[in-house]
């Protein structure tokens, strides 16, 4: 009869102490503080509160063009640049092999599309070659992109 006491004294412990190993309400981290899932310092939980990402000046057009050398081309670009950036400017330069119809600095308003006009003198490979320059604030933007031109 004395084994019984004995063996439920040590059950009350063991017990005891593996309620005291799992953590309750009070005791889980701040990762899981109760608020679903995630707790209010997950990222998840967070992500609405993080500032969205600011716009930058959208330039588009094709990446590469195929023309007849000797022959009048188009590129078609299409822009928009948020009503933040201020003296948006777009200046064209071109390999040697390739002749500008176009004024080569163009100025941009909030959004619309431009026409390039140019030619190809030789067969081969060239390029057109965008850069956008702007102010927002004190901040300068400067931004380049590249057009290639193969000519036949």
């Amino acid at each position: 009869m004395k084994t019984k006491p004995l063996r439920l004294a040590y059950c009350s412990i063991y017990t005891l102490m593996l309620l005291s190993l799992a953590p309750g309400s009070g005791q889980s981290c701040e990762w899981h503080d109760g608020a679903g899932r995630f707790g209010h310092f997950h990222p998840l939980m967070q992500q609405h509160r993080l500032p969205s990402s600011p716009q930058l000046i959208r330039v588009s057009h094709q990446k590469q063009v195929a023309v007849s050398s000797q022959q009048p081309a188009v590129l078609e670009i299409d822009y928009q640049v948020p009503g933040r950036f201020h003296q948006a400017t777009l200046n064209v330069s071109a390999s040697d092999k390739i002749v500008l119809q176009e004024p080569t600095k163009i100025a941009l308003s909030l959004s619309g599309k431009l026409r390039l006009y140019y030619q190809a003198s030789e067969p081969g490979e060239h390029n057109i070659t965008l850069h956008i320059q702007a102010e927002d604030g004190r901040q300068p933007l400067v931004k380049q992109q590249r057009i290639n031109v193969k000519a036949d």
